[in-house]
C-alpha cells in the first residue's frame, strides 16, 4: 500500500518523499503539545515549498478518537508549513474518510488510490 502511495505522489509532481519503506528515509515523528503523544505520518513530501502530509486509510485497530487527533494535527501543521494534509483511500474507505474528515472539521484533501 505504501509503495502505491509513493508511486501516485511521484507520478503527481511530489519530492522528497519520505515512508517507511525501501531507500526513502522515514517521516518524521511529531509531537502534540498539549497531550504529549507522538504520531507519525504514513508519508510526507515536499509540493513547491510547501511540506505536505499523508495518511493512507485502512482496516486499522486504532481508536477513532486518536485517529482523528492525529488527522486534525497533521492537518493543522501542513498549513503552518505551506502544505496540505492529504487521505489517500483506498477502495471501499471512501465513504468512512469523508464522514470522518467533515465531522471533525479536518481540511484534507482526499486521494483516490
Amino acid at each position: 500500500m505504501i509503495a502505491r502511495a509513493v508511486d501516485i505522489l511521484r507520478s503527481r509532481g511530489f519530492e522528497n518523499i519520505r515512508a517507511d519503506i525501501g531507500e526513502l528515509e522515514k517521516p518524521s515523528r511529531i509531537t502534540q503539545k498539549d497531550s504529549g503523544v507522538e504520531y507519525t505520518p504514513d508519508l510526507t513530501a515536499l509540493f513547491g515549498d510547501g511540506q505536505c502530509y499523508f495518511e493512507i486509510v485502512g482496516k486499522s485497530k486504532k481508536n477513532k478518537n486518536r485517529l482523528i487527533s492525529k488527522w486534525s494535527l497533521l492537518s493543522m501543521i501542513a498549513r503552518m508549513r505551506r502544505g496540505s494534509f492529504f487521505v489517500m483511500t483506498p477502495q471501499g474507505k471512501l465513504n468512512y474518510a469523508q464522514k470522518l474528515i467533515k465531522e471533525n472539521n479536518i481540511q484534507a484533501e482526499i486521494i483516490r488510490m
